[in-house]
């Protein structure tokens, strides 16, 4: 995804002649992509190629949807996972990850609005 993305930049700058068959390519690549980095834990990287695949018309590829419902199972343990820490005393690692659930899902999404309260309310 990273070299299609410099791609299109570059192509941007010269003109954008090839416009068309990267966005072309892009979109046959994120949906993989997307599920490769979920299966790889890096969950800030799947839901940004999830979102691309989206974008570009393949948002009800099954491996998107697939990678969307498990970054929403992936940031519901995260979340508990800071409530535990936050109750075990350890406030830095309950915000590092509270902070990390707001990279996995999207802003309308109930686990991002827990996290984000959560990062607003906690003690100093």
């Amino acid at each position: 995804m990273r070299a299609y993305a410099e791609a299109t930049r570059t192509d941007k700058q010269v003109g954008g002649a090839l416009a068309k068959m990267l966005e072309a390519n892009t979109a046959s690549v994120a949906p993989a992509a997307a599920e490769a980095d979920f299966n790889a834990k890096r969950y800030p990287d799947a839901r940004k190629d999830a979102d691309i695949a989206t974008r570009l018309g393949k948002g009800s590829d099954p491996r998107v949807t697939r990678v969307r419902a498990g970054l929403e199972d992936a940031a519901r343990a995260t979340f508990s996972a800071g409530q535990e820490a936050q109750r075990a005393g350890n406030l830095q690692k309950a915000r590092t990850l509270w902070r990390s659930v707001l990279q996995m899902v999207p802003n309308d999404n109930a686990f991002y609005n827990k996290a984000n309260d959560s990062l607003n309310t906690a003690p100093p």
